[in-house]
């Protein structure tokens, strides 16, 4: 994984955020994981969060299902 610079907070973060190397269809990263920013770096930690993006056509048995652009307005995500 990858960590993710670009940035509204330039400073002071209390998180870094990664995702998938390997892009997938449409040239779009589809998993994107939140770690805390200050950790151990001996000790392994799990991710804050992991968000993963529809990945593939959605018709399609082999795509993968995630979070949709129409699930902003039902969730109130922005």
């Amino acid at each position: 994984m990858t960590e993710l610079n670009y940035r509204i907070q330039r400073q002071n973060n209390l998180n870094e955020i990664f995702f998938d190397d390997v892009a997938g269809p449409g040239n779009g990263r589809h998993r994107y994981c939140v770690f805390e920013k200050e950790r151990d770096p001996n000790v392994l930690y799990a991710a804050l969060l992991e968000v993963r993006f529809q990945e593939g056509a959605r018709n399609s048995p082999e795509s993968r299902a995630g979070v949709l652009e129409s699930d902003w307005d039902r969730f109130s995500i922005r």
